[in-house]
């Protein structure tokens, strides 16, 4: 696949209102995350665009101007939920908080929109026998679990059938979609008064009180506050009925929603320039440490090739001239990112007496587990590149 050659579209007004958009940041040259090479001889890199982020006012939404053909990111798509311990420890907080606000056993259906390997699905199949998961790239350890190889753009809700209740689904998938007022249309459309749907993505609230501007990559197309996602909800007739923030896994927003009206309006404290001067901290810490790096670390190593690691070493270059950077998962051993230089080397090859950058940040709960297994490996000289731990 060519990654240089990913066709282009453009978005200027805000996604959930409509409303016109100001330029919040810039970002030249972005590297693309989760694409890997096994040619590491060839030393040329590859796999940057230019992107800027967007920033309604109106609705307190943030959104990315440039979006790179789905059907090229997605059909080469290979990250799955059950290969990430965050990511399974996500999904089960959302089970716990559907438990606390839902018997689950008074729903003859459970839908997954994004469902991706049906680990969440896998939760429900014991007591549950209508599993249905809508991904383009579904797959299921069970017979048991309906799979809908569909995107969400190109799927129909009302086809799956005219079932008495309905719990509805959708794990860090709105994020990633082009039109999420289509994607809610279509969720409205299907749902009857007594059905429930229960939806987390990465808020824009934990991004910037957390400063984890490193997350944002060419997937994530948007990133909604509580506020922008009312405001498109309530516009399809439907309502936030309860929420909570999560700051483990990607500043995690997660919210129970119905047909059901409900006066659920919440004021934001986000404004344009409360974001940009959260910006210059972090661009401020982020150019302070690779200075001070550059100068008394000159020879390190990575831990975790996590598929945020691109957009971190954008903005810690010295990322990119680890020696090598260390890795659990062996299906990335003796691979690179197609934009950065170090090879991905098998863990158990590592030197403790080397230093150590923990690479994989996006999460802290990434970050924590890479911290304790280092400790306990008595590594010498551990450097987290994280503003909050």
């Amino acid at each position: 696949m060519d990654v240089n050659n990913i066709n282009r579209d453009e978005i200027n007004n805000c996604p959930c209102c409509e409303k016109q958009a100001n330029v919040l940041l810039d970002l030249p040259s972005y590297p693309i995350t989760e694409f890997f090479t096994e040619n590491i001889n060839n030393k040329s890199l590859e796999g940057f665009y230019d992107q800027t982020l967007l920033f309604c006012d109106s609705c307190h939404h943030l959104f990315l101007k440039n979006i790179l053909d789905p059907k090229i990111i997605y059909n080469n798509y290979l990250t799955t939920s059950n290969s990430s311990k965050g990511a399974i420890d996500c999904l089960i907080d959302l089970q716990n908080f559907i438990s606390k606000n839902i018997n689950t056993n008074h729903f003859d259906t459970i839908v997954d929109f994004g469902g991706n390997d049906s680990t969440f699905l896998s939760f429900y199949e014991s007591f549950h026998d209508n599993l249905i998961n809508v991904d383009l790239n579904a797959s299921a350890k069970s017979k048991k679990i309906h799979l809908i190889k569909k995107s969400i753009e190109d799927f129909d809700p009302l086809s799956i059938g005219n079932f008495s209740s309905k719990l509805i689904i959708s794990s860090h998938t709105i994020e990633h979609v082009k039109s999420p007022s289509l994607f809610i249309e279509k969720i409205s459309k299907s749902m009857k008064d007594d059905d429930v749907f229960f939806l987390q993505f990465p808020s824009l609230e934990l991004l910037v009180s957390d400063l984890t501007f490193d997350q944002i990559c060419h997937q994530h197309l948007n990133i909604f506050s509580l506020k922008s996602i009312e405001i498109l909800l309530n516009s399809f007739g439907l309502y936030i009925q309860n929420h909570e923030f999560d700051s483990q896994h990607f500043g995690t927003l997660r919210l129970k929603i119905s047909k059901k009206i409900n006066n659920y309006v919440h004021f934001s404290h986000l404004d344009f320039f409360k974001i940009k001067n959260a910006i210059k901290i972090f661009k401020n810490f982020y150019t302070d440490l690779n200075e001070s790096l550059s100068k008394n670390i000159k020879s390190s190593c990575g831990f975790g090739a996590g598929l945020m690691v691109p957009t971190l070493s954008y903005f810690l270059p010295i990322i990119n001239d680890l020696d090598y950077i260390f890795d659990q998962n062996l299906s990335r051993t003796n691979k690179r990112f197609v934009n950065m230089n170090p090879i991905i080397i098998d863990e158990r090859q590592m030197d403790i007496n080397k230093n150590f950058i923990i690479t994989a940040i996006s999460t802290k709960i990434a970050t924590r587990q890479i911290l304790n297994y280092l400790l306990n490996k008595k590594v010498t000289n551990i450097i987290i590149p994280k503003i909050y731990v």
